[in-house]
This record gives C-alpha cells, sequence and structure tokens, in this order.
C-alpha cells in the first residue's frame, strides 16, 4: 500500500510538472488573444486617461497616437457597465488623481434581463479570471480560476495544436483593420439592431426592461472616479447612418427612452456627457468602420483626436 500511494504521488507530481511546463509555452506562443485580454497584463501605474465601456469603447478609442500620455483603454466586446465598475474597483490604484475616465454609453448599457441570464454569459465571464481578483468576478469558481486563469492551456482543448505549431493569429487586429463593405451593410445593421435593441430587451409583455443593475454601477463608477479624483465623462461612439436609421424607423420610442434615462443620469450627477452618435464627421464616412456600430483603427485614431480636442481637453497635462 505504501509503495501504491508514493508512485501515486510520484505520477501526480510528474502530470503537474508536464501540466506547468506546456502551460508555460502554450502562453508564450499563444498570439490569439480573441478576448482582447492579453492588454490587462501591462495596465500602466498613475494613468491620466481611460476608457471603460463595452466594445464600442474597445474600437472606439485609441490612444497609439498619444504615447507620451499614461492611458489605458480598459474596454471589452459586450462588457457590460457592472463589469466597467468591477474593472475600475480591480485597478483603481492605477489610476491618478486628476486622471480623466471615458464611460463609453451603448444603446444597450443599461437595457435588458440580468447578463447572467444570456445565453453564452459563462464563456464570456470566464475572461475575468486572468484580468480580475477573485471577489470582482461574478459567480466566481475555483475550478475556472484554475483552468481558466492560472492555467489557460487546461481550457484551450482543438486550440492547442495550433497554438504549439505556429497557426494562431490575432483575429482582433484584422477584424478592426477591415473597412465595412456597403454589400453586406444591410444584413449587419439588420443582425445588430435585433442584438442591441431586441434580444433580452423586452419582458413578456412587451415592455422594455430597464437593468437596474447596470444603471446603478454607472452611478457607482461616477462616484468612485470623484472619490479617486479623477474626472468621470459619459460618451457615445459614433455610428453609421444606416444603423441608426434602422433604429429610429422600426423602435421609435427607442431613442426618447434612452435620452430620458441619460437626462436623468446627467442631472442626477452632474457628470458631463457628449453624444457622437449623430456626429456628421463620422456618420457617412464608410471608410472609418468596420461594421455599422464599430469604428475601424482609422476611425478610432480620428475619434480620438476629437476626443482629445473636444473632451479632454486641458483637464490633464500632455
Amino acid at each position: 500500500m505504501k509503495k501504491f500511494v508514493i508512485k501515486f504521488i510520484a505520477a501526480v507530481c510528474i502530470v503537474c510538472v508536464l501540466v506547468v511546463a506546456l502551460n508555460a509555452v502554450y502562453v508564450h506562443m499563444d498570439i490569439s488573444d480573441d478576448n482582447d485580454t492579453d492588454k490587462f497584463k501591462n495596465v500602466p501605474d498613475n494613468i491620466v486617461l481611460c476608457n471603460l465601456g463595452s466594445s464600442h469603447g474597445q474600437y472606439g478609442l485609441c490612444y497609439d497616437n498619444y504615447s507620451g500620455l499614461s492611458a489605458f483603454n480598459f474596454s471589452l466586446m459586450a462588457q457590460s457597465p457592472d463589469y466597467d465598475y468591477r474593472i475600475l474597483q480591480n485597478y483603481q490604484d492605477n489610476i491618478s488623481d486628476g486622471a480623466v475616465v471615458l464611460m463609453t454609453v451603448s444603446y444597450f448599457s443599461f437595457y435588458g434581463i440580468p447578463e447572467e441570464q444570456e445565453s453564452g454569459f459563462e464563456d464570456k465571464n470566464n475572461r475575468y479570471y486572468s484580468v480580475l481578483r477573485p471577489k470582482y468576478i461574478k459567480d466566481y469558481s475555483l475550478l475556472s480560476h484554475i483552468s481558466e486563469g492560472m492555467f489557460p492551456v487546461l481550457s484551450a482543448y482543438e486550440n492547442i495544436p495550433k497554438v504549439l505549431l505556429g497557426k494562431s493569429v490575432n483575429t482582433n487586429v484584422a477584424r478592426w483593420n477591415r473597412v465595412v463593405e456597403s454589400g453586406e451593410l444591410e444584413q449587419d445593421v439588420n443582425d445588430t439592431y435585433y442584438r442591441h435593441i431586441v434580444l433580452y430587451r423586452y419582458d413578456d409583455d412587451g415592455n422594455r426592461i430597464l437593468n437596474e443593475t447596470n444603471l446603478d454601477a454607472i452611478y457607482s463608477i461616477i462616484e468612485l472616479c470623484r472619490n479617486l479624483g479623477a474626472t468621470p465623462i459619459l460618451i457615445t461612439t459614433p455610428y453609421l447612418k444606416e444603423y441608426t436609421d434602422k433604429i429610429k424607423e422600426d423602435t421609435p420610442d427607442f431613442y426618447g427612452d434612452f435620452y430620458a434615462v441619460m437626462d436623468k443620469l446627467v442631472a442626477d450627477t452632474g457628470v458631463e456627457y457628449y453624444d457622437y452618435a449623430f456626429d456628421e464627421r463620422f456618420v457617412y464616412d464608410k471608410s472609418l468602420y468596420m461594421n455599422c456600430d464599430h469604428l475601424n483603427r482609422n476611425g478610432a485614431l480620428k475619434f480620438t483626436d476629437v476626443i482629445m480636442e473636444e473632451v479632454v481637453g486641458d483637464r490633464i497635462a500632455r
């Protein structure tokens, strides 16, 4: 029995060493970064400018032309305001006194059912195990923390051979550099409209659902920023006219509802809100977009210049 136990322990140790070694090789070689979370490995100290929000902030703002600033983009695809608040809490020590924090507000930001009830929530939630401390992760699971955060090779499955053979690519970079094609725009507008305005947004009686958790999170972000000595500013990024026209035509009450919530938010907190959704410098120029509602990299560089001039201004030293 004693020999068996010794052999068993030795076997476990060997497996653990192999997993650690394979994980180290996998992490070193993996350049795919499908969730765009690798950037969190290098969050700078003394941040003077940053943004939160969903993919509209992720793809809509680019600080490459402002390399002298300590700036960071905390936005991620389909990121909820509730997770924006959790990220800000997690990285609050990286935010400088006097910083500007841009909170990207999208049309779906505070509407819909709790995100934990949405299909695919677990996959989306798993990305935060490599980004946040456990107390800030929804439905925290130690097993998921081990497989997703500490040893991602354990959850890589079919991706392992591709990475080890050097075949992985950074798909987000390719996506961000593309230009939307006119032939694909109608379908893209219809699909985006459904995801943002319809899916999960209504109760059984056909009433639009106000997501109190996400709305409260925006209030909390504003409060935390001010406690940190930072200036919170709300922005909505530019969209193509085809996208906003679709909302006006198919859901004519939406904008009145959305801006009523925004007006109350501004009145309650005194926060500034800059709305670029209908900005004529962007809404007609398809060359600036990767699809109907996301700027491509060139569009992001142009929009960031506008934000730096019209919103940030002299609030921070450059």
